[in-house]
């Protein structure tokens, strides 16, 4: 498996030889971007838990990147 099927590439590449481009950088990955935003309704599903509870956050982060993981997949 590549690189790529495993991030998904770059959610917002650089693209030589345009103006609004600042960086040559490929940036976040696909996957990274679909965690956040998985991690943002997560998140609202603990609203009740204290997430400074030990191993809290680390259950969000671990969860968020497994759906990124099916969302690339899919």
């Amino acid at each position: 498996m590549t690189d790529e099927i495993k991030t998904g590439g770059p959610a917002f590449p650089f693209v030589p030889g345009e103006d609004s481009a600042l960086y040559e950088s490929e940036g976040m990955t696909v996957h990274d971007y679909f965690s956040a935003k998985a991690m943002v309704a997560l998140i609202h599903r603990y609203a009740d838990v204290n997430i400074d509870a030990p191993g809290v956050m680390d259950e969000i982060a671990i969860r968020a990147s497994n759906m990124a993981d099916a969302m690339i997949k899919v």
